[in-house]
């Protein structure tokens, strides 16, 4: 698995101006839709995210949450989940289901509590969340790190004295790169689709493995690095 160094991400005890602020392309894979505060709600079982410093460095964060973490039965997970599952390609992916089944023999399967460390790192210096409908991934991100006791739960309600909606080791103002794309060619955001972004971006949806967390993550940091591009 590859990983932002710790001591040099939690060293970051300050945050830098907005313009100087690190960036990370994320993207999840999930069970479901459902909110995951809601009984059932979604889990996570794939991340990715590519960290980039305001000095053009990047770092990969890529992991898969351990079988035994996920809370459902996996031989069995009915018709609603496996239909989420499958638009991931989780039977066909998770190095535990195509490998060994020990978790132990894959570096970048991870438990929850892991994965919530990594993401800390990640973030830390109260980097920019960029990401494709990033508001999915911050939602499923902020419950596991409450789930995992790594955010306090007081730190979840919206707090009225501070301009972010909702604490969170990352900046309140996330970017989603579809609304980047909108901005651009005038195409309304319920427009738009990986063809339309080729047409007006020339970024081939085909160099892309869509609907895997670390092939989105690479296809946002594209299409976010060609809109400036195009705007400067």
């Amino acid at each position: 698995m590859s990983v932002p160094n710790p001591t040099h991400l939690s060293g970051q005890s300050t945050t830098e101006p907005a313009d100087k602020a690190p960036l990370v392309f994320c993207d999840t894979e999930t069970d479901g839709l459902a909110s995951p505060w809601a009984p059932g709600g979604r889990r996570v079982w794939e991340i990715a995210a590519i960290r980039r410093e305001p000095d053009g460095r990047e770092h990969q964060f890529h992991a898969f949450v351990r079988l035994d973490e996920l809370g459902f039965d996996v031989d069995d997970p009915g018709e609603v989940r496996r239909r989420s599952l499958d638009v991931g390609g989780f039977y066909q992916r998770h190095p535990q289901l195509v490998g060994s089944p020990v978790a132990a023999d894959h570096l970048n399967v991870v438990s929850y509590q892991t994965a919530a460390a990594g993401l800390l790192d990640l973030f830390a210096g109260r980097a920019v969340m960029v990401g494709v409908v990033p508001s999915f991934d911050a939602e499923s991100f902020r419950h596991l790190l409450h789930a995992t006791g790594l955010m306090p739960a007081d730190a979840i309600a919206p707090d009225p004295t501070k301009s972010e909606p909702m604490s969170s080791p990352w900046r309140g103002r996330l970017v989603c790169v579809w609304s980047m794309v909108a901005g651009r060619t005038g195409v309304p955001t319920y427009a738009l689709d990986r063809a339309v972004v080729q047409h007006h971006l020339g970024i081939d949806p085909a160099h892309y493995a869509h609907h895997t967390a670390m092939g989105d993550a690479r296809w946002a940091r594209d299409v976010h690095d060609a809109v400036l591009g195009l705007c400067r």
